[in-house]
């Protein structure tokens, strides 16, 4: 299936390169004339051409860095003989042979393909981990369910084997039974074409930046509440954003909403902006009409749903569809960039670099046709769970053999020891002294399998500075209709009340960082800010802002103090301390200072409830509500804020636990008289 030949002479680097590659495999495009045979090029030449005949094949160990004198192939011997032609090469082949001559490990993995392919797969039948949109039909330890049992709703018509569209929509209960207990086995053969693809386009975007296992939790969470692209699509995004709450990156879960609405064909409010005018989504794609339609079935369909680009279009289309497409992601070049052992070609993430295509025609050349969806999820779990970025396996590796990195950490290893061992035994005299030992400059290191895939040095995280002043309401009131227990409520025993604590939290601007999401007041310290003086007249009109009994403040206590009976009590403004947290491009440092404000109500529970459940927006104004503290982890908050109320808890907690601490002498005795009691009443 695969032809490759090598010219060169070990006395002439000048040779090396006229060396050219032959293959039949994709990544190669034969010459026009290809049915008499496999073909090569000689570039020494100008526009002549070559036909090879290869009588004898090694492969090769590297023995230093590719970049000098090509990896210095050894012990490789090639016999050829040469006929002139004067049809000159396609450009294209001359640049694929460029790419190969650059990185010539590809080859080497090109000519191992069908082998490296069985064994990769094989691995994956045997060691795949358990998720819930997975399924392998190969698998030989987690068989997907073949049928999901429906009779579970009643009164429902029981959707048969063919797969369904969204033109033909299931009820919202039928739909997430085929997501039920899919912890145990993966999703089920028998899940919907459409919704099936929905499942596998929410995990991958889920898993952008995020660790599988917490992936998981969301994914469950997420396809019980909209187990379809239809029922989706009828969201808000303020529900979108309090189910995503701890995930990060929230830009995801606006373009999983905005792509809902693309795929249902959903225009309504979506596709129209406040003046009732056609707008266009975040990505800048124009919504399209409301008709329901299947979902997108192919790379290049996908590719136009908002915030899908080519690796999800290709993981998606290659799962749920087996569309034979490679999906690159993270994992995915770390393995190629290894296997081939791409050294000097830049950051493989950028597309203008030759390691980015040394990585494209490694995947391509790997690719199961048969089984493309498996095949792109083995890549990945290889990269998560084997060749790891710090600690790879490479002992229990699958692509061990066919593994030019590998191979290239394994000779340097053993030349750098017979070169430590023939230093040790030989006498050194002055002539031998290096020219690195001389001026000091230290000694490379040896190539590491680690080393891989190389990355562009990335820009230091700007620091910023970020004044919060949480407030603090604790609403006092007459109990009653046994408000305490239904709401979270703190009784007093001493007293017949209760109290209710909440917190003031408010939106941010739409765009920009974190934008639309709910957070405590908070305001950023310009960069010229350094000093503590500058960062307290900022706290100050912080406290102006966010004070909720001062002349004109928006938050729902002013109009409280002017009605008869209620009191109302401040307490210091606290200084909590500070929270860091880090974005991936920016790093805040968060101070933050608490202002306790106590409401008492002689209304009764009523006006308790009444009072959080206050919220404010307008035209000019920050849209604001109270959130109660018992529904804290429930309110959509992001994780910054969520170490802000961690600070807080924190410190209530070692107020409440701020009884002097006992002797270690008076707990030894505690604990003699404990067990003298326990033996008089045994």
């Amino acid at each position: 299936r695969a032809c490759l030949a090598w010219a060169f002479r070990v006395d002439s680097f000048s040779s090396v390169a006229k060396a050219r590659f032959v293959s039949g495999k994709s990544g190669f495009r034969k010459p026009r004339d290809s049915q008499r045979g496999p073909r090569s090029v000689f570039a020494g030449t100008g526009s002549a051409s070559s036909d090879l005949r290869v009588d004898h094949y090694v492969p090769t160990v590297w023995g230093s860095r590719s970049g000098e004198v090509l990896g210095r192939l050894r012990n490789t011997r090639i016999a050829m003989t040469a006929t002139k032609k004067t049809q000159p090469p396609p450009p294209v082949v001359t640049d694929i042979e460029d790419l190969l001559l650059k990185h010539p490990g590809v080859a080497f993995v090109q000519h191992d393909a069908p082998s490296a392919r069985r064994d990769l797969l094989k691995w994956y039948d045997q060691h795949h981990r358990i998720l819930p949109w997975r399924r392998n039909k190969f698998s030989k330890h987690c068989l997907p369910r073949e049928k999901t049992d429906l009779s579970a709703v009643k009164g429902e018509e029981t959707l048969g084997p063919e797969p369904q569209t969204l033109a033909n929509p299931q009820t919202l209960a039928t739909a997430a039974l085929y997501w039920a207990d899919v912890e145990t086995a993966g999703s089920p053969c028998d899940v919907p074409t459409d919704q099936y693809a929905y499942g596998v386009w929410v995990s991958e975007i889920m898993s952008q930046q995020t660790q599988i296992e917490r992936v998981a939790v969301y994914w469950r969470r997420w396809m019980s509440k909209w187990p379809t692209a239809d029922a989706l699509s009828d969201a808000t995004q303020e529900q979108v954003n309090e189910l995503w709450a701890g995930l990060g990156y929230y830009r995801r879960a606006r373009f999983l909403l905005e792509g809902a609405k693309f795929v249902v064909g959903k225009g309504g409010d979506a596709g129209k902006d406040s003046e009732g005018k056609d707008s266009k989504l975040s990505d800048g794609k124009q919504h399209p009409e409301k008709t329901l339609s299947p979902f997108p079935n192919t790379a290049k369909a996908l590719s136009s749903v908002p915030g899908v680009g080519p690796y999800t279009a290709a993981a998606v289309a290659s799962i749920a569809f087996h569309e034979p497409i490679a999906a690159v992601d993270g994992n995915v070049i770390r393995v190629a960039t290894r296997l081939g052992s791409v050294v000097g070609g830049g950051d493989a993430v950028k597309n203008n670099t030759s390691a980015s295509r040394a990585v494209r025609e490694i995947a391509n050349a790997l690719l199961d046709e048969t089984r493309p969806g498996d095949f792109n999820q083995a890549m990945m779990e290889l990269g998560a769970t084997v060749c790891t970025p710090r600690n790879p396996k490479c002992l229990t590796c699958p692509l061990r053999a066919y593994c030019q990195g590998f191979k290239m950490e394994t000779s340097e290893e053993l030349e750098l020891k017979e070169t430590l061992k023939r230093e040790s035994t030989e006498p050194k005299g002055k002539a031998d002294v290096t020219s690195k030992e001389l001026t000091g400059e230290p000694k490379s290191s040896p190539f590491r399998v680690t080393d891989l895939p190389e990355k562009d040095k990335k820009a230091e995280k700007r620091l910023e500075t970020v004044l919060t002043r949480v407030v603090e309401a604790r609403v006092v009131f007459a109990a009653g209709a046994g408000i305490g227990k239904q709401s979270g409520g703190t009784k007093h025993s001493s007293t017949d009340t209760e109290i209710l604590i909440g917190y003031l939290v408010t939106k941010r601007p739409e765009g920009g960082l974190l934008g639309g999401l709910w957070e405590f007041p908070s305001v950023v310290a310009p960069a010229e800010t350094k000093n503590d003086l500058d960062r307290a007249k900022m706290a100050e009109n912080l406290v102006s802002f966010c004070d909720p009994v001062s002349h004109g403040s928006p938050f729902g206590v002013d109009h409280l103090v002017k009605s008869a009976g209620t009191l109302v009590s401040f307490r210091p403004v606290e200084q909590m301390g500070e929270v860091t947290h880090v974005f991936s491009h920016v790093k805040q440092q968060t101070i933050v200072t608490r202002l306790a404000v106590e409401v008492t109500l002689v209304a009764g529970d009523d006006s308790a409830e009444a009072f959080f459940a206050q919220t404010g927006e307008g035209t000019n104004q920050t849209p604001w509500r109270w959130v109660r503290g018992d529904a804290i982890h429930d309110a959509g908050l992001t994780s910054g804020p969520m170490k802000v109320f961690g600070l807080l808890t924190k410190e209530n907690g070692k107020k409440k636990n701020a009884a002097p601490k006992e002797s270690a002498i008076g707990k030894m005795f505690a604990k003699k008289q404990k067990k003298a009691e326990e033996k008089q009443t045994g």
